[in-house]
């Protein structure tokens, strides 16, 4: 089949905007790759950056160009701390791993309250409750499943310390504790899935 000559003409022009396109990224990459922290990024922005991404409104790429961010590779490195009960901070593009806050039963209900009148943005609640993500994340999903008592922490307790038990409060207690170590297993695993295919997307972005 013949194609014309403006045909071909725009065929070249796509060829040269592809190859300027994939040049641009790699030097994106390699600038990124020398020296990562060369430009500042609110904690704001952060998480606006990473719910546009998590909620389907754009590629890595789509997301890095709307907020400004030099290259792709730091905002996947920013989901994977957020995914995995970090704090994102106001920095040059850092993220640090917080430690699990200790919190009452009240302060817990408190949170999970806010949390679902939120739209379950664990990100926003970890924030302003100045805990983790997958703690506030942990505790909507028992909240969900057990109610009030699936927010309740007997870790460290000894028995004797605790209010005596009918036999049938022993095995509703006994079937909480194996659900909660239940869901446990099923939040590390669902975690461990999703970094995994964070990091299998930016592999081929």
């Amino acid at each position: 089949m013949a194609y014309s000559k403006q045909e071909k003409n725009w065929e070249l022009i796509i060829i040269v905007f592809e190859i300027g396109f994939l040049f641009i990224s790699m030097m994106d990459q390699l600038d990124y790759s020398i020296n990562p922290k060369n430009k500042s990024y609110s904690k704001d922005l952060k998480i606006s950056a990473i719910n546009d991404y998590l909620n389907g409104e754009g590629s890595l790429q789509d997301i890095c160009t709307k907020y400004g961010i030099r290259s792709h590779r730091q905002l996947s490195d920013w989901i994977k701390v957020y995914n995995s009960g970090g704090i994102l901070k106001t920095s040059t593009g850092g993220a640090y791993m917080k430690k699990a806050k200790n919190t009452t039963l009240d302060e817990r209900l408190k949170i999970v309250t806010d949390c679902l009148a939120n739209d379950k943005n664990y990100g926003a609640m970890a924030l302003k409750y100045d805990c983790s993500y997958q703690q506030v994340r942990n505790w909507v999903i028992r909240y969900e499943k057990m109610g009030q008592a699936g927010l309740e922490d007997r870790r460290g307790r000894r028995i004797a310390s605790l209010p005596s038990r009918t036999p049938e409060e022993e095995l509703r207690d006994k079937i909480a504790e194996l659900e909660r170590r239940n869901l446990d297993l099923q939040m590390e695993n669902d975690l461990l899935k999703k970094v995994r295919e964070l990091e299998r997307r930016g592999r081929y972005l």
